[in-house]
């Protein structure tokens, strides 16, 4: 219900023409959305935990969605960035990006860029390529949501936390909730309490999580998109955020992830997506360390857009919108002109 009457309201924007001035607005800016996975309807939805899939379009959707770029947008790539100022144009400019690496990415968003001749940027985690490991982030969901047990106690710096898994509402807000404290310790505690949200839940094996949500696509499939002419870049090697590593660290993710790039896709590697991206995570040293290695862009998660004339100036601090699964018809289209505030 709670969907269908956003759309409803959604639509009426439309059909007042709101959108469309909204859209208006934003002519000579960029803006940059953020997929993670595109996925057959078919194939969604397991029958439990529809909160794994949040971040998460069906196929059919992405389709209508990248129709909608074509008519209403310009699609680029991030290397037309710096040929943008002094151009003449009646639409905003759009750019579609992906974050993580799935497989899925691969079997099912790729061929639909094509079919609409838009480029995809794909920023990978490297040393999951190929392999069905879950990010720290998403196994703390993933045992949080299916642990048999109704209650929880995990230690952060020595703290007990207690997490009561009484309901599927209580284990999503337990989700959110204890992501949130760990993005703002450093990787060693968040290490550690993985470890023990391990041993509490042992009866739980990732592997036998389902392969079109959570398999990594392989660096042969990685080649091939980027044959094709997509744009592969950098999401660090194992998507602990930078604010969650010391400058050692740092330095050592983001030159390992841009070598392995370079060296399966035979190519320079000048673009990287901060992990989680929001503005607490991370920082000018952060942005010094990427313009040392040699990387042109960097795309925040920061929901905002991207005038022309900016681009030269906050290129390590690129905004994106982030599309979730709930983002369909007219909600899609007020949400990536600003009118709606997803």
């Amino acid at each position: 219900m709670k969907n269908w009457l956003k759309n409803k309201i959604a639509r009426s924007y439309e059909l007042l023409g709101k959108i469309s001035r909204q859209r208006q607005a934003l002519v000579n800016t960029v803006v940059v959305l953020t997929y993670h996975g595109v996925i057959p309807s078919d194939m969604m939805y397991n029958g439990r935990h529809f909160f794994e899939y949040r971040n998460v379009v069906t196929t059919e959707e992405f389709d209508r969605q990248m129709t909608h770029l074509k008519n209403y947008y310009t699609p680029i790539s991030v290397n037309d960035f710096q040929n943008l100022p002094g151009q003449n144009t009646d639409k905003p400019y759009v750019v579609v990006t992906f974050d993580d690496g799935f497989e899925n990415n691969y079997l099912y968003a790729f061929p639909i860029l094509k079919k609409h001749g838009i480029t995809g940027h794909f920023f990978l985690t490297t040393n999951f390529m190929g392999s069905r490991k879950l990010l720290w982030t998403e196994e703390v969901t993933y045992r949080v949501l299916h642990a048999r047990s109704s209650a929880l106690t995990l230690h952060i710096n020595g703290e007990p936390i207690h997490i009561s898994l009484s309901s599927e509402k209580r284990r999503e807000a337990a989700s959110i909730a204890l992501r949130k404290q760990l993005k703002l310790q450093s990787r060693r505690v968040i290490e550690e309490v993985l470890e023990e949200l391990r041993k509490a839940t042992p009866e739980l094996n990732s592997v036998e999580l389902p392969r079109t949500r959570y398999q990594f696509m392989s660096w042969e499939q990685a080649r091939e998109m980027h044959r094709e002419g997509m744009v592969l870049g950098s999401h660090t090697t194992d998507h602990f955020l930078l604010n969650n590593l010391n400058e050692q660290e740092v330095r050592e993710t983001l030159t390992r992830s841009k070598q392995q790039l370079e060296t399966e896709l035979k190519a320079p590697c000048t673009v990287f997506s901060y992990p989680n991206g929001e503005r607490e995570n991370f920082s000018q040293r952060d942005e010094k360390i990427l313009d040392e290695l040699g990387f042109q862009y960097a795309f925040t998660q920061i929901p905002g857009f991207n005038p022309v004339h900016t681009l030269t100036n906050k290129k390590f601090d690129i905004y994106r919108i982030n599309i979730s699964h709930f983002m369909t018809g007219p909600v899609f289209h007020a949400v990536i002109t600003g009118l709606w505030k997803y």
